[in-house]
């Protein structure tokens, strides 16, 4: 089997992965799993290995985090989170594998996903995502947009990197090097999502071809998650509500990143997506 899953991630996030491993190797144990260190904050998850049977991405993680330098320097995304750690996920086109899949960590799967991404193969996408991202947030330069819709109509606003559908291409490094030569002046034009808006600036300048998820998947949905809780636990609200739109498969959902609450065991991540019967895990 030439298909992977792809995850980046460090032990920040260690309760996240954990649920989101209970659930993929519920309804994907037939994918080979890699998984990107997102920072040297590592140690923790290394260890689950063997009990979730994922391998280390063996790439060159410096490169990455050079790339990201090169137009961020050293400014921060989120506290204590240096933009240039972002563009570790873009290691994903070096996956061993020709086609993948690239989840947020924090994505848990409640249906078969292997079938959707052999209907991505089968295309003559190079890319598809889930969603397009909102206007300013990869891109706050008019002419950019200008220049990009000019080339490929396609990228828009550029898309959200938290869920990606892609072909192996271990020359794009290359190309996204030269592309990121005008180093920091690029953050005149970039928004605040910093691999989103590059990956963005890259697919649109070099003419991949792409779609939505939902555009290979039509019967797929992307309303993953709202504000509405479904649990509650001392004034935090822990999970999204998936919108179960009529007609429509929910493949997989996210935590809602505006509503994390990061101080949860494992216990209570996998027992509170079993509660909102978000999946079927096997807690024993």
């Amino acid at each position: 089997m030439n298909q992977s899953i792809i995850y980046a991630v460090n032990d920040h996030m260690y309760d996240f992965f954990v649920a989101s491993q209970e659930s993929r190797l519920q309804h994907a144990p037939e994918l080979p799993c890699y998984v990107i260190p997102f920072s040297n904050n590592f140690e923790r998850i290394s260890r689950l290995s063997k009990t979730f049977n994922f391998r280390i991405l063996q790439t060159d993680l410096q490169k990455w985090d050079e790339l990201g330098e090169t137009i961020w320097g050293h400014t921060s995304h989120r506290p204590n989170v240096e933009k240039k750690s972002y563009f570790r996920k873009l290691a994903m086109f070096e996956a061993p594998t020709e086609h993948f899949l690239f989840v947020d960590a924090n994505t848990i799967f409640t249906d078969k996903i292997a079938f959707a991404i052999n209907l991505f193969a089968r295309s003559e996408l190079d890319i598809s995502f889930l969603s397009y991202s909102l206007p300013g947030r990869n891109f706050q330069h008019g002419g950019l947009i200008d220049l990009l819709d000019q080339i490929n109509q396609k990228v828009r606003h550029g898309f959200n990197c938290g869920f990606i559908l892609g072909r192996q291409d271990l020359a794009l490094y290359d190309t996204m090097k030269i592309l990121a030569s005008p180093g920091p002046r690029l953050q005149r034009v970039f928004g605040g999502a910093p691999e989103q808006a590059f990956l963005s600036y890259v697919a649109g300048l070099t003419g991949k071809k792409m779609a939505r998820f939902i555009d290979i998947l039509p019967q797929a949905t992307t309303e993953q998650s709202t504000d509405e809780p479904l649990i509650q636990r001392g004034g935090n609200t822990m999970f999204g509500a998936n919108s179960r739109t009529p007609g429509k498969r929910t493949f997989f959902l996210k935590w809602n990143g505006a509503k994390l609450h990061e101080g949860l065991s494992n216990f209570d991540v996998l027992d509170g997506y079993y509660k909102a019967g978000l999946a079927r895990i096997d807690k024993t």
